[in-house]
């Protein structure tokens, strides 16, 4: 993970309703502006039994996109039919987004769309939409790179539930005109394994025929299995691009390091049959 390190705060304004420090601006038609999300839990507007406030880890993924701002009127930024945007998954919310190759002299606007769900449907979206989840920073002509906190300001809940939103998370970076999104991709996954033989699941995805693929993007070149064995059997992981593999008994845990290939790991996780009666 990134360390936020102070730099030069020339060249950078904030506007107004925006929370936390502007670390720095770059520019001279080299601008880039990275943005960390600060969740901010919500709480209860009505008391009810049994439900707890919207936090962090209520977040499936996260909806950055980007805007530019004349002081009155939003403007999406586009390319072709479509508006830039990037989807940052849960796993990844502590990871900082960089926007590169953005115009000096022009102020952004970054708004977040937190979701407890796949998609983007809105009974899914569990962040505001006012000042409390977006922020404006005007991108100079300083040389130094610009670290920015984005907040995201959850819902308060009320009964069952407010309307919520999210992103999917995309790997690598996307270009918008002359805009540039990159997103970190985790380097560790969890992995519980429950059931039995050809009736076992990997987080929750049943396997076929005694056998699950394991299929990750990542940016590293090998990436940590966090392996948990739920399951009434045993389980051998085989890491299909280096030779690797690992059994683990019921009830194990353990680490599995897997290599990546093109930038993707390929794992299949077997449960050997059982014997005939």
């Amino acid at each position: 993970m990134k360390k936020n390190v102070a730099l030069m705060a020339l060249g950078a304004t904030l506007l107004s309703g925006c929370a936390g420090p502007l670390v720095g601006t770059t520019g001279a038609g080299d601008a880039s502006l990275s943005v960390l999300a600060a969740v901010q839990d919500g709480q209860f507007r009505t008391q009810a039994p049994g439900l707890t406030p919207y936090t962090k880890s209520s977040i499936n993924h996260l909806v950055l996109k980007l805007y530019t701002w004349d002081g009155a009127t939003e403007t999406a930024v586009v390319r072709g039919a479509g508006e830039v945007k990037v989807d940052v998954g849960a796993a990844s919310l502590n990871e900082p987004v960089t926007f590169k190759n953005l115009h000096h002299d022009t102020t952004y606007r970054i708004r977040a769309f937190a979701y407890k769900a796949t998609g983007e449907a809105t009974d899914d979206l569990i962040s505001t939409t006012d000042t409390g989840s977006y922020r404006d920073v005007s991108v100079g002509r300083s040389l130094a790179p610009s670290i920015v906190s984005l907040p995201v300001k959850l819902i308060n809940r009320l009964f069952k539930a407010e309307a919520t939103s999210s992103i999917v998370v995309t790997d690598g970076d996307l270009i918008h005109e002359d805009e540039t999104i990159t997103v970190a991709a985790p380097s560790s996954f969890d992995v519980n394994i429950l059931g039995s033989y050809s009736n076992f699941t990997v987080n929750g995805q049943p396997s076929s025929n005694f056998q699950y693929n394991f299929t990750k993007s990542v940016s590293t070149a090998t990436a940590s299995l966090i392996i948990a064995n739920n399951s009434s059997n045993t389980i051998i992981a085989i890491d299909l691009v280096a030779p690797n593999l690992q059994v683990y008994g019921p009830g194990a845990t353990g680490s599995f390091t897997a290599t990546s290939n093109n930038g993707a790991l390929s794992v299949r996780f077997d449960a050997p049959a059982p014997p005939p009666p």
